[in-house]
């Protein structure tokens, strides 16, 4: 595997675990109700499904928080977004892997940020908890952790 793969493949379990915290260790399988639509991109590492579908990833934040269907609506294009962000930078052959490094915290920021905007103050205490425990656990993997 090519260091840029490598980095990819890091690059994209930051960004779950970032965005939605535990949600990094998500089951390989996917039941009927949570399965990626055909039309959604889909994160994927090798031949399997890593991180998880759009879908599942809204639902597991929708179940961590208690969101409500209107904040899963405002919340949906808003991870739809970083996963088209995520995808051209994966593909951007200009950037090193430094600046690609950089290039994914400010999308994983921004991603947390604008979800972080939609939620009441309980949910956005919940969803500080979740990022910090996650980057806890990355840096008991030995990653360094997000200077923030």
């Amino acid at each position: 595997m090519t260091n840029v793969r490598k980095f990819m493949g890091r690059a994209l379990i930051l960004a779950a675990l970032g965005v939605v915290a535990p949600s990094a260790y998500a089951e390989e399988g996917t039941s009927p109700a949570t399965q990626q639509p055909q039309d959604k991109p889909v994160m994927k590492r090798g031949g399997g499904q890593r991180l998880g579908g759009l879908e599942q990833r809204l639902q597991r934040l929708s179940s961590r928080l208690n969101l409500s269907e209107d904040q899963k609506k405002q919340i949906r294009p808003i991870l739809d977004e970083e996963v088209g962000q995520l995808k051209d930078l994966r593909n951007d052959t200009k950037l090193n892997k430094e600046e690609k490094r950089t290039k994914f915290k400010e999308i994983a920021n921004a991603t947390f940020d604008k979800i972080q905007q939609l939620l009441t103050p309980e949910q956005q205490k919940k969803h500080d908890e979740l990022r910090q425990q996650a980057l806890e656990r990355r840096g008991k993997r030995g990653a360094p952790a997000r200077n923030n």
